[in-house]
């Protein structure tokens, strides 16, 4: 269990805004984080270093979630702080039911 992770997943296929906001939403009940407000969605421009793709940011009780998804780099990043510790693996088998990751790479922080 960690309060911190970061983890980029390379996509052959680029997710739906649907698909990404539906993915924060269950990922909220499995790692049992509550949501304050809807999320912050940021659709990115053509001309920068990420090219389009989305932002979204969902505040949490405990601290927030962050997807980026970048079209040019046919990535989506999934970063996640929270001051009450949650479960990497329930986030990273999730990702993979939604995102279909052709590979990917974690960073994980742990704040105690």
């Amino acid at each position: 269990m960690v309060n911190k992770l970061f983890v980029r997943f390379e996509l052959e296929k680029r997710p739906k805004k649907n698909d990404i906001l539906s993915f924060l939403k269950e990922l909220c009940n499995e790692i049992r984080m509550k949501p304050i407000g809807k999320p912050h969605i940021v659709k990115g421009h053509k001309n920068t270093p990420l090219g389009t793709g989305y932002t979204i940011c969902q505040i949490i009780e405990t601290s927030h979630m962050i997807v980026h998804q970048s079209n040019k780099l046919k990535t989506i990043d999934i970063d996640i702080y929270s001051c009450k510790h949650f479960s990497t693996k329930k986030v990273n088998l999730l990702a993979k039911i939604y995102f279909k990751p052709c590979k990917f790479k974690k960073s994980i922080i742990d704040n105690v």
